[in-house]
């Protein structure tokens, strides 16, 4: 209800989920309003074309708002490195 108040607002929710991104996913399904869900089994990017602040962008341009669900270990890829990422996965 927060980001749909404001004009281009994003909402972050940050969930439990370290290792498994099951409580994000299930979060994510259980509601209608979510945009992104950021779950630390599956890398994501940030910039270019298929990235997540493009997407951002043109949900903020749609509707006004966007609503991402975080789990607490997702984009971890970012910090370490790829390599190292696909290593443990």
């Amino acid at each position: 209800m927060e980001a749909q108040s404001h004009r281009n607002a994003i909402g972050l929710v940050k969930v439990m989920g370290r290792q498994a991104g099951f409580i994000a996913l299930i979060s994510t399904l259980a509601s209608c309003n979510v945009d992104a869900c950021l779950i630390p089994e599956v890398p994501f990017y940030l910039d270019g074309d298929p990235g997540l602040l493009q997407y951002l962008r043109h949900r903020l341009a749609r509707n006004g708002h966007a609503v991402v669900v975080l789990a607490e270990g997702a984009g971890q890829h970012l910090l370490l490195g790829d390599a190292e990422v696909i290593e443990t996965l």
